[in-house]
């Protein structure tokens, strides 16, 4: 603790060169001649202190409790803060090295409470006596910095009072402050409960600081409203728990202001008046980055438990986040809306190797909701156990996207066990919305509808677009529509994925894999290239099922596509005329569609590997193998990456093809363990990389043994793939990651 605070020091000391070395001492407890010259003569009062400090002067704090205005009880009164000099706290008032300062211990507490009386929960009791503002900042001060104390007490006006009476319970700040190691702890602002920064350009930075059971009313922010257009806001290694606000912003309200979270906590934040958005962060305009930071059991009214982005233009990024048990009508952990009726520019953020698990929408978007005008993009993410709709609602089990000006794209991202009251396990679309998914897992979620996705036109004729690239859907169910898949009037095509073991049997049943809807004009066409629709199961139409109420309003394609249900037909007309029209290259297992494009083959076996296993790879001998039809929008790359040639299979798996040899590491990136027990399977990758990565292992022959994926989040990732039959002899992993293959190889005895 002691290196730790001495280099601290240094910094500090090295990075203000300018800084005098006088030290003026305040001990509430001193007895001396009260002139800050020693411990024994240290001041009592900390605002004479203050007073007396020249430029550049270091003010030493000893433990105690300081109250603001010089011993008159005024609550108009404050610690007025002054340019040019620092505040270090958590001193016992005997030492002689900074080192030797213990701020954790030794507290010395800045009260607004003149009275002692404060209620030690709700900060609405016994307030009268208190300080509007325990320290305040006018616009003339600059580099002042704050370091080690505790801020607590503060009370503004209500409601009913005007401009700063209502503003900073804690610290009202118009000028430019550096507040490090320090508690802001039951303070009460109407708006900003804590800590208000209001100035044109204001630059501020809060580092390693705790906020805490602060409050605002409706103006919103219980630890921190900010107002500040061209300043520059950097908050580091901050912890925001149990703020609370009946306006927007549990722990924070951004207003004209982009400030920069890194590495910082959000926990049981919560806004809850009626209307309320973000039970951490709200932000009016976007522009704020988010790095590193965790939000848990967050809570808002309205929308965006955790965070709620509102505005235009400046884009936003939030980047290795993790997003667990928040909860919001709208966007259970972060809610994204472009308000402004008068731009058509869209408001964008970004989502990098962020994790959201357990959040809960009673509405719509258990995890997120892409609002009007919001473009949103989520890389390397996982999403797990998220739900959406409780008594009602229920759109959207992970993500929900509004209507025709909202964006969504998705890459390399997992979806799993995630829940929707209606319509959508993971992902519920409607109005025309724009979403392009690739490189993607699905698995095990839930819904009445589309049990992972659903995408519906709704009611204003719409038709919105659906992109599915290179991505596993599997092991999802609904109840009425559409085990993997439920789409109406929708815009979708669909190439090189997977939908297997889907399931649509508890309710009405219909479309085990898809079940696909168009009622009314205009007319859509949903394509299928080289994708495995297997073993998936329905009470109708195990396959696909459809829906039509006249010719040519809907149009299926298939193009080098394998439709395999053992237990039930391939393809079931629920409503109107069949609508399958083959490009060629297809295979169905049973006669359910007629199908007569060039090598189209009906009522035959793919022969998969394992179809009862999942595993859709082609067996040698198989009719799928070079019996496709080679056109543009046929993949180079299979769904593992495997090389297509001018003679592609059928399905989404190339029979016997090499991998492509680019980026290959072959290093001791890659650390596969030895085991005495030939059933298992573990490697240790160690990398700067992070996100989802799939692994497989070939034998000599390259054929392929096992394929799985991880969630690799850290530097150093261990994997353990039990229940495997290995025969003697050599064998070859490699670990995949976007673009980027490392490999190497073993033997097992």
């Amino acid at each position: 603790m002691k290196s730790s605070l001495l280099t601290a020091l240094c910094i500090f000391i090295l990075s203000h060169t300018s800084w005098s070395q006088t030290i003026i001492f305040v001990n509430i407890a001193a007895t001396g001649a009260n002139n800050g010259t020693s411990w024994q003569n240290a001041y009592k009062d900390l605002q004479v202190a203050i007073d007396a400090a020249k430029k550049n002067n270091i003010l030493w704090v000893a433990k105690g409790t300081y109250k603001p205005g010089k011993g008159s009880g005024s609550i108009t009164q404050s610690f007025v803060a002054k340019s040019d000099i620092a505040i270090f706290g958590g001193f016992k008032g005997t030492e002689t090295q900074f080192a030797q300062r213990d701020f954790k211990t030794n507290l010395a507490i800045l009260s607004g409470d003149h009275a002692d009386n404060d209620d030690p929960i709700d900060n609405t009791l016994r307030r009268s006596d208190n300080a509007q503002h325990v320290i305040y900042a006018d616009t003339s001060v600059l580099n002042f910095i704050l370091d080690g104390l505790v801020i607590s007490g503060g009370n503004t006006a209500g409601a009913g009072g005007a401009n700063d009476e209502r503003r900073g319970g804690g610290f009202l700040c118009y000028g430019e402050v550096k507040i490090k190691n320090c508690i802001f702890r039951n303070n009460y602002g109407y708006f900003g409960g804590a800590f208000y920064p209001r100035a044109q350009k204001l630059n501020y930075t809060l580092e390693n600081c705790t906020f805490t059971n602060n409050t605002a009313d409706a103006g919103g922010g219980g630890a921190l409203y900010v107002v500040s257009p061209d300043g520059i806001g950097t908050i580091t290694n901050c912890t925001f728990e149990l703020n609370k606000s009946s306006g927007s912003g549990g722990a924070l309200n951004v207003q004209i202001s982009k400030p920069n979270f890194r590495n910082c906590k959000f926990l049981f934040n919560t806004a809850s008046g009626t209307g309320a958005r973000g039970g951490a962060v709200f932000s009016s305009i976007p522009g704020s980055n988010y790095s590193n930071c965790e939000f848990a059991g967050n809570m808002a009214t309205t929308s965006g438990g955790a965070i709620n982005i509102n505005g235009e233009g400046y884009p936003s990024i939030v980047d290795s986040c993790m997003f667990t048990d928040n909860e919001s009508g709208f966007g259970g952990a972060v809610a994204m809306f472009n308000g402004s009726k008068n731009t058509a520019q869209a408001l964008k953020v970004t989502f990098n190797f962020c994790q959201f698990e357990n959040n809960t929408a009673s509405l719509s978007g258990g995890a997120t909701l892409s609002g009007f005008k919001a473009n949103t993009i989520f890389n390397d993410c996982s999403f797990k156990v998220n739900m959406a709709g409780l008594s009602s609602g229920g759109f959207g089990g992970a993500i929900f996207s509004q209507n025709d000006s909202t964006s969504v794209s998705i890459f390399r991202s997992q979806f799993e066990l995630n829940s929707a009251l209606k319509n959508g396990g993971a992902l519920s679309a409607i109005n025309g919305a724009k979403i392009n998914i690739e490189k993607c897992n699905f698995e095990g979620n839930d819904a009445v509808n589309g049990g992972a996705i659903s995408f519906i036109e709704d009611t204003i004729d719409l038709v919105g677009s659906l992109r599915i690239l290179n991505s596993k859907i599997e092991f999802n169910q609904a109840k009425d529509y559409g085990g993997g898949l439920y789409l109406y009037n929708t815009k979708t095509d669909v190439n090189n994925c997977i939908i297997g073991n889907n399931s649509c049997e508890e309710g009405k049943g219909f479309g085990g894999g898809l079940s696909i809807v168009q009622a009314k004009s205009p007319s859509v066409a949903v394509k299928f290239i080289n994708t495995t629709i297997a073993t998936n199961k329905a009470k109708s139409g195990f396959g696909i099922s459809t829906f039509t109420n006249a010719a040519n309003l809907l149009k299926i394609e298939l193009l080098n596509t394998i439709l395999y249900q053992p237990d039930g037909t391939n393809y079931q007309v629920e409503s109107g005329p069949q609508v399958i029209l083959s490009l060629g290259g297809n295979l169905s297992s049973d006669k359910s569609l007629t199908i007569s494009g060039t090598n189209d083959i009906i009522n035959t076996d793919p022969l998969f590997v394992n179809a009862g296993l999942e595993d859709y790879h082609l067996k040698s001998g198989s009719p799928c193998i070079n019996k496709g039809i080679k056109t543009a929008e046929v993949l180079s790359l299979d769904i593992e990456n495997r090389i297509r040639d001018n003679s592609p299979d059928k399905g989404c798996h190339e029979f016997g093809a090499p991998v492509p040899n680019r980026d290959l590491e072959i290093n001791n990136s890659l650390v596969i363990m030895a085991s005495n027990q030939c059933n298992t399977l573990q490697f240790t990758i160690e990398s700067d990389w992070k996100g989802v990565a799939q692994y497989t292992v070939f034998d000599v022959t390259g054929k392929i043994i096992i394929t799985g994926h991880f969630n690799k989040w850290s530097t150093k990732e261990n994997i353990i793939h039990e229940g495997l039959v290995f025969m003697p002899g050599v064998y070859f992993l490699n670990v995949v990651h976007d673009t980027t293959i490392v490999g190497k190889s073993f033997f097992r005895d």
